[in-house]
């Protein structure tokens, strides 16, 4: 099957890999950006969390080398070395070599912060994990060494197996989005409500029917559609040039209204994977003309790779086909049951935390959350009036943003937010709250004698299909709360108009 001349259709163009090699490798280069904000703070040798609960909240799978080496210096260390070998990788050097590399240095970061790893830092990890296994050096690099005399040509079961993961993500997200937001045409607007991850253009396009309706079903029929787009021999170059566009698209128009991470640089370089290698002939992009060799010329590993390429193909099914069977409609009932009981069986349990082993693919499913807001740290001072801790801002009766934290900061923060939900991952949150406090209390020397004036302030407001007015809800818990994990009981709960 593998040899199927009637499947070569599915071989990666090398000048497609070699641009998916250039913008994976800017996603990574922006992921470290965001990560590089919490360098100290969470890979140093005094962690914002405790390195004991640290490493307790990631799990015995989750070894990584900074569970052996952990000081500041090593820290700023790896960092420099993470970057410098992903802009080798970017660059087209040596690939081989700096794509292993980079995908280690990479793995360990994931790795040793399992626990607050996020969507964007998988999907990243997934296509660099698979890009090992492609050559990826075949045009657009930068030549400091001699120049290869010899392309090596993608093997067809690996450049299946990356098509087959990018289509499993979209397709199983999919899956998930059954719930109403999503069925009625507005999930996309509750998204843009989202006030402190939406972009400028975001807020101004989140009241706009004419755009968040059409946006909400085209990202349902583009998740839908993309396996058949990838995979369809029939005029196979037109469909996926077509998935290549709807997806570039998808991920264009993420980007320039939504917050997600480097989320939208990876689906960037999926796009670009997809390019058939009629888009690069018609721009008369030609290949280079050396001689055809293969990656792998030892028998046996060439053996051993497709081995392993089918174990993957059928971890990724099983797992994808566990996700889409808990999160649809259909998930109650008997089929799903009965699905469930033969993918028990199945199941291969994942040896490691983050791996391939991981597909979980739940993007705003079923519905965005309809609860937005943002979070601030407040101060009430001699004269009775209350100032953001940050900035010094006046709190008055209106609400509104004050304060916006940067980097991974963001992102943690992002998911403390509705603070007195007490389902779900909001607990491991809520204890990194509690930490996150006493570090910005010490980096800001701030006096432990005035913390009773310290206050924390949760804005809440809940997004409706047609918002116009939007009630604010605001708790206020007391630091010391915090610190010490009572969360329970809020200093007051109000409300306010906000447009």
């Amino acid at each position: 099957m593998i040899n199927n001349p009637k499947l070569s259709y599915l071989k990666a163009d090398l000048r497609s890999l070699s641009l998916f090699r250039i913008i994976l490798g800017i996603s990574i280069l922006y992921n470290l950006y965001i990560k590089s904000f919490y360098c100290i703070e969470f890979w140093g040798a005094e962690p914002i969390i405790p390195i004991p609960l640290f490493q307790t909240l990631n799990g015995v799978n989750s070894i990584s080398i900074f569970d052996y080496i952990r000081n500041d210096n090593f820290a700023y260390l790896y960092f420099a070395a993470s970057y410098f070998f992903t802009l080798l990788f970017t660059l087209g050097i040596k690939t081989r070599i700096t794509t292993v590399i980079c995908c280690f240095l990479f793995w360990n970061l994931l790795q040793s912060s399992a626990t607050f790893t996020f969507g964007f830092d998988y999907y990243t990890f997934h296509l660099l994990f698979l890009a090992c296994f492609l050559p990826l050096d075949s045009h657009f690099l930068v030549k400091i060494f001699k120049e290869q005399k010899a392309i090596n040509e993608p093997r067809l079961i690996f450049s299946i197996l990356i098509f087959y993961q990018i289509a499993w993500i979209y397709l199983a997200s999919a899956f998930a989005k059954y719930g109403e937001s999503w069925m009625n045409g507005y999930a996309v607007q509750n998204m843009l409500l989202d006030k402190w991850a939406t972009t400028g253009l975001g807020k101004l396009l989140s009241d706009q029917y004419w755009y968040y309706m059409p946006a909400t079903y085209l990202t349902l029929t583009l998740e839908f559609s993309l396996v058949f787009l990838i995979f369809l021999p029939y005029k196979s170059s037109l469909l996926r040039f077509i998935a290549s566009t709807i997806l570039f698209v998808f991920h264009l128009n993420i980007a320039l209204t939504y917050d997600v991470g480097n989320f939208s640089i990876s689906g960037f370089a999926a796009a670009a994977l997809l390019l058939p290698a009629a888009f690069w002939d018609r721009l008369k992009v030609h290949k280079t003309a050396f001689q055809k060799t293969d990656l792998v010329k030892n028998v046996y590993l060439r053996r051993i790779g497709l081995y392993f390429s089918i174990f993957v193909l059928f971890v990724i099914t099983v797992k994808n086909l566990n996700f889409c069977s808990n999160n649809n409609f259909f998930k109650d009932s008997a089929i799903a049951k009965s699905m469930n009981s033969v993918l028990a069986f199945a199941n291969i349990p994942s040896p490691i935390r983050v791996s391939f082993f991981n597909q979980h693919w739940k993007m705003f499913a079923p519905n965005p959350p309809v609860k937005s807001g943002w979070l601030a740290l407040e101060v009430q001072k001699k004269d009775g009036l209350t100032y953001d801790f940050f900035n010094n801002q006046l709190i008055t009766e209106e609400p509104k943003i004050n304060w916006t934290p940067k980097g991974l900061e963001f992102y943690l923060l992002y998911y403390c937010r509705n603070f007195d939900n007490p389902n779900g991952n909001n607990v491991k949150y809520k204890l990194f709250l509690k930490y996150w406090i006493k570090y910005i209390l010490k980096k800001h020397k701030y006096p432990m004698a005035e913390i009773d004036n310290l206050i924390f302030s949760d804005y809440i407001y809940t997004t409706a299909k047609k918002p116009h007015k939007k009630k604010v809800n605001f708790s206020l818990y007391s630091a010391v709360e915090i610190i010490n994990q009572e969360f329970e009981k809020p200093l007051a709960n109000k409300s306010s108009s906000f447009d």
